[in-house]
């Protein structure tokens, strides 16, 4: 029995990128963008926040060279993370990121930094 599908490709995937949706299954973009847009105060705090026993309501996942962070359409996370003791400017960060189509953020020490947002040097 043959599978009549377009076969999953870059090409498909940049076309039905607008629609969310690749051969029924929904695609969200990922920005990477260097840890040096975010300040040492919000990475010791992330740090801290990814080992401990916490119950968060937002998701992010941390590793040897950074975090990756889902990054909710409405600003329901905001409080919660400001609570948790995050900064304004980094809960402004994901927003920005978020504003410019990105559903995901992967903060790595060896990615580029992002233009037109606070930049740090720790």
């Amino acid at each position: 029995m043959g599978d009549s599908r377009e076969p999953i490709t870059l090409d498909l995937i940049a076309r039905q990128h607008d629609k969310g949706l690749v051969d029924g299954m929904e695609v969200r973009a990922l920005a990477s963008i260097s840890t040096g847009n975010v300040s040492k105060a919000d990475a010791d705090r992330l740090n801290e926040l990814a080992t401990g026993n916490h119950d968060l309501w937002y998701a992010f996942q941390a590793d040897d060279y950074g975090w990756t962070f889902w990054i909710p359409e409405n600003d329901d996370a905001r409080s919660y993370m400001l609570k948790d003791g995050l900064s304004e400017a980094f809960c402004d960060l994901l927003k920005e990121i978020r504003r410019r189509g990105c559903h995901f953020v992967k903060f790595d020490c060896d990615a580029p930094r992002m233009e037109g947002v606070p930049r740090y040097e720790w």
